[in-house]
């Protein structure tokens, strides 16, 4: 990919850059889950001594987001949608490329007020 993305993304930049027609959810068409070369990276940047504190930080925050979803709690797409998008951006920290995917798409959905595809993604 060449072309560069900037926010606010909007879906036709991003349909454009990936060079598709149709853009199918990424937790369906995704090819890779994992960019092992990236985690690698931030093991180097944040220190070997710090890797293992980001990792447990981010796994209690993703258990906290599953529990949150999965609650009878009345949920407000705006708080769905920067929750997601606070959660993608460490899944790219890591490499978790197919986990950040559904979160871009978990987002996306609760911007547009599509509730239905929240209450269907993977996570909830």
């Amino acid at each position: 990919m060449d072309d560069i993305l900037t926010k606010p993304l909007k879906k036709s930049d991003l349909l454009i850059a990936l060079g598709a027609k149709e853009h199918a959810p990424p937790f369906q068409g995704a090819t890779s889950l994992m960019d092992h070369a990236h985690p690698a990276e931030t093991n180097v940047v944040v220190g070997a001594e710090n890797y293992p504190k980001l990792m447990a930080g981010c796994r209690t925050e993703v258990e906290q987001l599953i529990d949150w979803l999965q609650s009878d709690a009345r949920l407000d797409r705006n708080d769905v949608a920067a929750e997601a998008h606070k959660i993608a951006s460490k899944a790219t920290l890591l490499g978790t490329t197919g986990f950040r995917d559904i979160l871009l798409t978990m987002e996306q959905s609760a911007k547009a007020g599509e509730v239905a595809k929240i209450g269907s993604s993977p996570l909830h």
